[in-house]
């Protein structure tokens, strides 16, 4: 992963054209990209940083100081990686080992939710919304607000 402080300059400058256009701009994308931020939690084995999860939180927490959309991409991307750690290596290979910048979103999570149906699927999904309102700082961040989520990501 490259430096955050880095990273986080790069969000606050970026906070209001995500705000004005709804979107990640391509520069902060690309940064995101290049840092393996969207890879925070992806294994090693497919090119991620397998980061342990406070480290993580802590993370996505101080993005999200500068600019709550940006932490919620991430934070969505990032947790919907950990699917890698569940399927056939083949699997996971194919989604993440031949292409560095491939995410997953939704379809990630639904996946995780129904491996672990009757084991609580429904408490990891309830994870990422914890993990969004502890990114935003609980309270702030909403679709309408300053620092709510962009409605595209990627």
């Amino acid at each position: 992963m490259k430096d955050l402080a880095d990273l986080t300059a790069l969000v606050a400058r970026s906070a209001d054209a995500i705000e004005r256009e709804r979107r990640l701009p391509p520069e902060l994308l690309e940064a995101l990209h290049e840092g393996g931020w969207f890879r925070l939690l992806l294994p090693k084995a497919y090119g991620g940083g397998e980061s342990d999860p406070v480290s993580f939180v802590e993370t996505i927490a101080d993005i999200a100081r500068h600019d709550a959309s940006t932490a919620w991409c991430l934070c969505q991307n990032a947790v919907c990686s950990m699917v890698a750690a569940f399927v056939a290596p083949e699997v996971a290979g194919e989604i993440y080992g031949r292409d560095p910048r491939a995410v997953l979103a939704g379809p990630g999570l639904f996946l995780i939710v129904r491996y672990f149906a009757g084991l609580g699927g429904v408490g990891v999904a309830t994870a990422g919304w914890v993990i969004w309102h502890i990114a935003a700082g609980r309270g702030g961040g909403g679709f309408g607000s300053r620092r709510g989520p962009a409605l595209a990501a990627a």
